[in-house]
């Protein structure tokens, strides 16, 4: 997939979450890391091809996107795309992050 194809991925993505924007230079650049920042997350978008079955996440490529998102006050999140059809994304934040969620929605639905 060509870098536009997937700058285009990256700013669909970043429309979904609130304040969502793709940075430039897709997160190469030493001040401003991972592909979109969001008012409450940094995430890093990662896709694969249809023809792949698979994505493979590194513990340490999860502790460095923790350690920025952490540094601007934001939770770490990795969006994985498998293109295609069907397209599946999958959104992968840390085991404490989901049970805080899941505690947050069940006050709000008492």
């Amino acid at each position: 997939m060509s870098s536009k194809k997937s700058k285009k991925l990256e700013e669909k993505a970043a429309k979904d979450f609130s304040g969502g924007k793709a940075t430039i230079a897709s997160g190469a650049l030493p001040f401003w890391k991972q592909d979109i920042q969001s008012d409450n997350f940094l995430i890093e978008h990662k896709y694969t091809e249809s023809y792949t079955k698979s994505y493979s996440i590194r513990k340490k490529y999860f502790s460095d996107i923790t350690n920025e998102a952490f540094k601007l006050g934001r939770l770490p999140m990795m969006i994985i795309e498998f293109t295609g059809n069907p397209e599946v994304k999958v959104a992968v934040i840390r085991y404490e992050d989901a049970v805080a969620f899941d505690k947050l929605l069940s006050e709000e639905n008492d």
